[in-house]
């Protein structure tokens, strides 16, 4: 399969102050941007889309009365970027920056992605890999483990890189009109499905907004968020699909299938 473009970086947004904030830091990847395309998926209020990106498609403000179409969003980003061979998720509250000397990982966000886009490259069993920040990474410093005993997959600090092997088996149609969050676990255990391994990787420098408590799935105050509308969209697809019908995003393990197909 031939690719036009090596990298594909993809954000989706209706914060214009976080999305120029996030437009503010691109220029401090030099060599990333080298080989990177940036697709926009923004719903209104954004007017003035930053013409710094490569690929764009406005939809149509939603009720923000209603569930977050999160997935609908994450699945427009990837059409938007199908010629690229690599996308890396990220949210628009993300900042790269620079080298942070005297910190205890001072890694710059452009060293930091072209070193997990080279371990990509050089481990071509791997169809997804996490960039996880500092918490919990101590020991791992900046190694990348292959099928980590954690099976969470989320965007964090800093967002999944995955493979582009096909929109239908990463973001099968049947998920499109999904309301709520978990786009990344749905993205993540497709890819493995397909015959991937999975890694995690600690300690992303990025600067990101810090989720209230309200942004955990089951928190009880933020609709999107709701354990009820995740087992009716989501992870009520993972349970079915993966044949695990008690699994839950928050207890950090893999479905069922997936552990069996990883060795976990």
């Amino acid at each position: 399969m031939q690719f036009k473009h090596k990298l594909g970086v993809m954000i989706v947004s209706n914060r214009p102050s976080k999305l120029q904030r996030f437009v503010n830091s691109i220029s401090m990847m030099k060599n990333l941007n080298e080989v990177a395309v940036y697709g926009l998926v923004y719903q209104k209020p954004i007017i003035d889309v930053p013409c710094r990106f490569d690929y764009k498609k406005e939809i149509p403000a939603f009720d923000k009365s209603k569930p977050l179409p999160m997935l609908q969003l994450r699945r427009h980003g990837i059409e938007l970027l199908k010629d690229c061979e690599y996308i890396l998720c990220l949210d628009d509250d993300h900042q790269f920056v620079e080298e942070r000397p005297g910190k205890l990982f001072p890694m710059s966000s452009d060293d930091y992605y072209l070193s997990s886009l080279e371990y990509m490259e050089k481990n071509p069993d791997v169809g997804v890999l996490s960039n996880r920040g500092y918490f919990g990474g101590y020991a791992w410093g900046y190694n990348i483990v292959k099928n980590p005993k954690n099976g969470l997959i989320e965007n964090n600090a800093g967002g999944i890189l995955f493979r582009n092997i096909g929109i239908e088996k990463i973001f099968p149609i049947e998920c499109h009109d999904f309301v709520g969050v978990m786009s990344e676990p749905i993205i993540g255990y497709n890819i493995i499905a397909e015959g991937y391994n999975y890694a995690k990787r600690f300690n992303c420098p990025n600067k990101f907004d810090v989720p209230g408590s309200n942004k955990h799935v089951n928190s009880g105050t933020n609709l999107s968020y709701s354990e009820e509308l995740a087992n009716e969209n989501a992870q009520g697809y993972i349970r079915k699909k993966f044949n695990d019908p008690t699994w839950r995003h928050s207890d950090k393990k893999y479905p069922k299938a997936i552990a069996k197909m990883l060795g976990v």
